[in-house]
């Protein structure tokens, strides 16, 4: 069987890690002789061979102890990896006694999900007829190996309710320049699509790696938009606004606006006053919005759908005069009215070209409505009668009748990971001159159980298992010289977590202690 070494205890002489990469990465296995650190991708299979004069050997991770099985002049193990720890190995001798552990710290990697990018166009595009070609150029990349990258496209044709799907893949030229870096393009005709004016397509790359299970990966989308006579393009995959119930912003009626003013040059006058009708309807639009919002009624009318436009005007100037008599005061609702009626000026000032006097009356609600949302002002509709104050009791009594409130506050939760840190410090500056090489692995291996996906505390257990190394040499000096490094660099940590500490809220006796500085001095009273 077994011996031990000429001192009696147990040594862990030769330690080979072999990391086999999971077989969908296609990648050869490493080798790795008495590593003080091993990173492997997630899922890869982790097998240990140590070489030993112990009679047993316990392997410890973060989640169970096992033990090595032995295989002619070896110990052996076989792991996955699936998540940042650390493999402990203990061994002991014959006669019970443990000897100097092992600590090898576990880092293990996740096989990232590609990206994809449409580079050009990378933006909407509205053209009035379909008989166009663009080039579209995509990039992809990922950590290991991409499996495919395609081009989708969904056609959207209809209008109203009535909407048709069409889906289908485009063609493209892939470039791989590396397993890890593909390009593609195309030079696609919309001409193939058989688009009418208001279709839209809408496209978007998809990549794929060769993780099973996983989904693919798709760009953001873009769409080519046939421009239907007077539409207006939205975003996504929304359709023209006439056929959408909700409301532009007043800021975009605004810019709307004022381009037509810019291009009014450019327009003959049907046309400008077409589109300043078109505005007003915006704008009225909108105006309703914040009617509704207020409380605002629907005309009931006689047709079969109600337009959102046709308010009820006798409502609403009822409501106003309630406000203007000082019944529903509130200064939220106040500025929201002045901003509605501003809007209505300006709707009928788009009807009548005077788009100048528009502009100026949406800049005006603009402003309003700004006001009402401010965080001083209150949108909520008010109560029906004022409340009723007692000006007797305003500013009343006496400054010696004040009673300071018991603040009970409750103890903040301790930071676990900041009094291991403190307490692992504590205990590596207080080893003494010459340690033993089990009791360094043993801080190496308290550093990891801290939190083993925390770099800091990765680079410190690793300096101090290469200290225990130096131990194990003889090499007392450069052990030494390794555990004030790696002092300094907890302490550091700690420096830097106890100054986030100190930006927490203050305590109650130094926020009672701001409260009476704030308070005013008491006014001493003649005799």
């Amino acid at each position: 069987g077994p011996t031990a070494s000429a001192a009696g205890m147990a040594t862990i002489d030769d330690v080979t890690v072999t990391v086999t990469p999971p077989p969908y990465l296609g990648q050869r296995p490493r080798t790795l002789r008495n590593p003080t650190r091993v990173e492997a991708m997630s899922g890869s299979r982790v097998d240990l061979s140590v070489r030993s004069s112990a009679a047993t050997i316990a392997l410890e991770t973060l989640a169970d102890t096992t033990g090595l099985e032995r295989r002619g002049a070896a110990f052996t193990a076989t792991l996955s990896a699936t998540a940042d720890g650390f493999l402990g190995l203990v061994p002991t001798g014959g006669d019970g006694n443990a000897g100097d552990r092992r600590v090898i710290g576990l880092t293990v990697v996740e096989d990232r999900p590609p990206t994809v990018v449409i580079k050009t166009p990378g933006r909407d595009l509205h053209f009035p007829d379909g008989a166009r070609t663009i080039t579209v150029t995509i990039e992809s990349t990922d950590d290991a190996a991409l499996a495919s990258l395609t081009l989708r496209a969904t056609t959207v044709s209809g209008s109203g309710e009535r909407f048709s799907f069409a889906e289908r893949n485009i063609p493209i030229t892939i470039v791989r320049q590396d397993a890890n870096h593909w390009s593609a393009t195309v030079a696609w005709r919309l001409t193939t699509l058989g688009l009418e004016p208001g279709d839209m397509v809408v496209y978007r790359a998809v990549a794929a790696d060769h993780r099973p299970g996983k989904a693919p990966v798709e760009s953001d989308a873009w769409i080519v938009e046939i421009t239907a006579p007077g539409s207006v393009a939205a975003g996504g995959f929304a359709i023209d606004p006439e056929q959408n119930r909700y409301a532009l912003s007043q800021q975009m009626v605004i810019l709307k606006t004022e381009r037509l003013l810019a291009g009014k040059s450019r327009l003959s006058a049907e046309s400008f006053a077409d589109s300043a009708a078109q505005i007003g309807v915006e704008q009225r639009r909108v105006r309703a919005e914040f009617v509704f919002m207020m409380g605002g009624e629907v005309d009931d009318g006689q047709g079969e759908e109600i337009s959102q436009t046709d308010l009820n005007e006798v409502k609403e100037a009822e409501g106003e005069d309630e406000l203007s008599a000082g019944r529903l005061m509130n200064a939220g609702r106040l500025a929201l009215v002045r901003g509605i009626r501003n809007m209505s000026r300006a709707a009928t000032l788009l009807g009548t070209d005077d788009a100048p006097g528009a502009l100026l009356e949406e800049r005006k609600a603009l402003a309003e409505i700004e006001k009402a949302f401010s965080h001083s002002r209150i949108i909520l509709r008010a109560l029906t009668q004022r409340e009723s104050l007692d000006p007797k009791r305003r500013l009343t009594g006496a400054l010696d009748e004040v009673v300071n409130a018991v603040e009970v506050v409750t103890a903040r939760p301790t930071d676990a990971k900041l009094v291991a840190m403190r307490r692992l410090l504590g205990t590596l500056t207080t080893l003494p001159a010459a340690p033993s090489r089990s009791a360094v692995s043993s801080l190496a291996e308290s550093a990891l159980r801290i939190d083993a996906a925390d770099p800091g505390l990765q680079a410190i257990a690793a300096g101090l298992s290469k200290a225990a190394e130096s131990l194990g040499r003889g090499q007392t000096a450069e052990a030494s010289h390794e555990l004030d490094q790696m002092a300094v660099a907890l302490s550091s940590r700690l420096g830097a977590a106890s100054l986030r500490a100190l930006g927490a809220p203050a305590g109650a006796e130094l926020r009672r202690l701001r409260g009476r500085l704030a308070e005013p001095m008491p006014t001493r009273r003649s005799p």
